[in-house]
């Protein structure tokens, strides 16, 4: 497994739970779904393109709530944002 796969992985993860947490609140049965991320990256930019995958035609609920999950996961809101990357210290016990 490649290391970028695991951002994937995490991603779609975070998507699901999101779309089964907000279908839950909202006192519906969460839907058959599978989430597949792919990781696009650029020059100028790194792209995560989300696809789902309903087992039956979403209802434009389902769909609706599944939109605004994908948008406003936790991981998704992380990647979204600027991302600086900060060396560790390097401590020797």
């Amino acid at each position: 497994m490649r290391p970028l796969e695991l951002l994937e992985i995490a991603l779609a993860a975070c998507i699901r739970m999101s779309i089964d947490m907000a279908t839950e609140r909202a006192g519906a049965t969460p839907p058959a779904v599978t989430v597949r991320v792919t990781i696009d990256r650029q020059d100028h930019e790194t792209g995560f393109d989300v696809s789902l995958h309903f087992a039956t035609a979403p209802s434009p609920a389902h769909e609706a709530l599944a939109h605004e999950a994908v948008r406003t996961s936790p991981v998704a809101r992380t990647l979204g944002k600027p991302v600086a990357i900060r060396p560790a210290a390097i401590v020797t016990t």
